[in-house]
């Protein structure tokens, strides 16, 4: 708030009436041990923003958000008995965010905390090629996740749409 010369209260009202309008997210995430504190909050903008700005949203291979999601993955995946890697380079030369597989079957998490549908669709296509069992893709956005859902519908067949799981964030405790 410094920056905009804004008091914190007024930082507040502009953040709220900005997440109302769906140009902001906010995201929660624990940092620490499970127990410890409150968790951070992170503020991003919404593909609904970029869109309004008329720019693409970045690409690459995530931030510290992206990277400590992947951590999250990672370690409670490997506590149910899975191996886990992340930035896994795939047969095609795709890469997945997260790839875990227990022998019996193989999982590919993506996670998408700024994209846009098209990219996430690629991705998902991307680990299908390569034989997944399960397609597991995690969104900070849920406007981005709810666009991806309906484009989604014609981008795969109904055996592929099957292997596919679309989430909201929030639901990264319950996977698996």
């Amino acid at each position: 708030y410094k920056a905009l010369g804004v008091s914190v209260w007024k930082g507040n009202e502009l953040r709220d009436s900005l997440k109302a309008q769906g140009l902001l997210t906010e995201v929660a995430l624990r940092t620490g041990k499970t127990t410890a504190g409150r968790p951070a909050k992170f503020v991003l903008l919404t593909l609904q923003a970029y869109t309004l700005f008329g720019i693409q949203p970045p690409t690459g291979r995530g931030g510290v958000i992206h990277r400590h999601l992947q951590q999250l993955i990672t370690a409670g995946a490997t506590a149910k008995g899975y191996t886990a890697h992340c930035e896994k380079e795939l047969a095609n030369g795709a890469i997945v965010d997260v790839h875990l597989a227990n022998g019996q079957q193989k999982i590919a998490v993506e996670i998408a905390v700024v994209s846009t549908p098209e990219r996430e669709i690629t991705h998902i296509r991307n680990c299908l090629a390569v034989g997944y069992d399960q397609v597991y893709a995690l969104f900070a956005d849920e406007n981005l996740l709810a666009q991806t859902v309906t484009k989604i519908q014609a981008a795969f067949s109904e055996q592929e749409l099957e292997k596919v799981r679309l989430l909201p964030l929030k639901q990264l405790p319950h996977v698996g």
